[in-house]
């Protein structure tokens, strides 16, 4: 009975198309504009400041230095998402002011930032001492550590609602019902962040890339605006499948009841 309610409850849910999902992120961000473009500035100082940083903390393991920037970084990119986040949802609250609400969205996305970077933290080898011998287990931690990352990428994407919800409506969305509202996202979820925020991130990568083997301090302020835009395109989705999976369901039932 239970694995029949469950497949039942899965059949409910309205499907994720990601282009679709992708043009109304575009929209909400060219609609919002306006009245963002404080934040965007804002996140992009920011985003600078924390890639400088990541060039002079990041080393082997758990020091730290380097939990202290993760810390820092995790929680406050779930300030600027927060802030976008609201925003994009709309209502009378202004998207700068925090409150409860947005204590809550800070503490839950900002921990799954955290998390989703702690299979990095495992010591790897250097270029410098890298040979013939250790090859293999070189890629099979590479390997690993990727595995780790989509498998709490999974978790946080069936749990993205949640943090959402704290805005959109307090208390009444919970982690389980979050799990149970996203069953059948990730991938839907990863080809609408692929398609909507893909260009600007391989155009932060690359400027990245540059920095990290050429030292070019232009590219790290360069990729800033960039990246940026990518967190806004991707909070704008975030906004998207909440519509989707639980706006949408919701005023179906008011209309029928």
């Amino acid at each position: 009975m239970t694995d029949r309610k469950a497949s039942t409850a899965a059949a409910d849910l309205a499907p994720l198309h990601p282009t679709a999902l992708t043009a109304g992120a575009w929209r909400s961000v060219g609609a919002t504009f306006a009245s963002l473009w404080p934040l965007w500035i804002v996140w992009s100082l920011y985003g600078a400041g924390t890639v400088y940083w990541q060039a002079a903390a990041i080393g082997q393991g758990a020091s730290p230095r380097r939990l202290s920037y993760m810390a820092i970084s995790s929680f406050g990119a779930a300030v600027m998402t927060g802030a976008a986040t609201r925003a994009f949802l709309g209502g009378a609250t202004p998207w700068w002011r925090l409150d409860a609400r947005q204590g809550r969205f800070i503490i839950l996305a900002g921990a799954s930032n955290f998390l989703l970077q702690t299979p990095y933290l495992i010591p790897t080898v250097d270029r410098a001492h890298q040979t013939a011998a250790n090859a293999g287990g070189i890629i099979l931690l590479g390997l690993g550590q990727l595995f780790a990352v989509l498998v709490l990428a999974w978790a946080f994407i069936r749990l993205s609602l949640w943090p959402i919800g704290q805005l959109a409506e307090g208390r009444l969305m919970t982690a389980r019902r979050s799990w149970r509202q996203m069953h059948g996202a990730f991938w839907p979820y990863l080809g609408a962040m692929i398609l909507a925020s893909g260009g600007p991130l391989i155009v932060t990568a690359s400027l990245v890339y540059q920095h990290q083997i050429n030292g070019a301090q232009w590219a790290l302020f360069a990729q800033a605006p960039f990246a940026a835009l990518a967190g806004l395109i991707t909070a704008a989705l975030g906004v998207e499948i909440y519509r989707v999976r639980v706006t949408a369901p919701d005023t179906m039932a008011d209309v029928f009841d």
